[in-house]
């Protein structure tokens, strides 16, 4: 007799066009093989009791709702700052992460992803790399060999990563960005579209253009701080 596989209920924080891709991919995973419960998206905005159907998952209410759930949770927001935010107040009310592959995707067999993560169509994560917590890879994004990717980072839509290369928490890479082998790009830094960053980046900073210069150092982000793994570093 065989034991039928048990769903587990998700829900999906945010309920924009990140989070309307992120659902696409929570159905696009269920098609393959039945993995999730979706029980909706909880969304802090404007938003009618049954949203349409582009959605494509209920509106359950706002996002202080996520300890009222029994289920476990995925930040379906485009900025690592907010993600960070939601998954604080998710934390605080004991919820678990979930980690979102897109069956498109190609994951190398000793990549670790930590809890969190997203992984849109067709991104490529290759060998011996990491992704810490809620880091996004978003659609045709690659990430090479040897790469550690701390908590929050956002790697936009076509954004490409060297081998060996580190991005801090919170790290975010614009649309077509790419980051030479080796690179370090400090916590919280920024790679506008189609940079093409060739050296270390300190911690704050915005870079654009080929070769990535630096446009603006923006003030130091004050709050917990973290290591890149996502785990706190000094008490709340």
């Amino acid at each position: 007799m065989t034991t039928a596989h048990r769903l587990e209920r998700l829900v999906v924080l945010g309920a924009g066009g990140h989070a309307r891709e992120l659902v696409d991919a929570v159905h696009a995973v269920n098609a393959v093989r039945p993995t999730w419960d979706l029980l909706g998206v909880l969304d802090d905005g404007d938003r009618p009791t049954e949203p349409g159907p582009e959605v494509g998952a209920p509106y359950l209410g706002p996002t202080s709702m996520v300890g009222m759930l029994d289920a476990r949770y995925v930040v379906g927001i485009g900025d690592g700052a907010v993600r960070e935010r939601m998954d604080e107040m998710a934390r605080r009310a004991s919820r678990t992460p979930a980690t979102v592959v897109h069956p498109t995707a190609s994951v190398g067999r000793r990549a670790v992803l930590h809890p969190g993560c997203y992984v849109a169509a067709h991104a490529t994560l290759t060998t011996d790399c990491v992704l810490g917590r809620h880091t996004h890879v978003n659609v045709g994004a690659s990430v090479s060999h040897d790469d550690v990717l701390g908590a929050y980072c956002t790697l936009a839509p076509g954004a490409r990563l060297g081998g060996r290369a580190v991005l801090e928490d919170g790290v975010t890479l614009g649309l077509n960005c790419a980051v030479l082998p080796g690179v370090r790009l400090g916590a919280w830094s920024v790679a506008g579209a189609g940079a093409t960053v060739t050296r270390d980046v300190q911690p704050g900073s915005v870079v654009v253009g080929t070769p990535a210069a630096v446009l603006r150092r923006a003030a130091e982000r004050v709050g917990t701080h973290r290591n890149v793994f996502g785990r706190l570093e000094v008490d709340e």
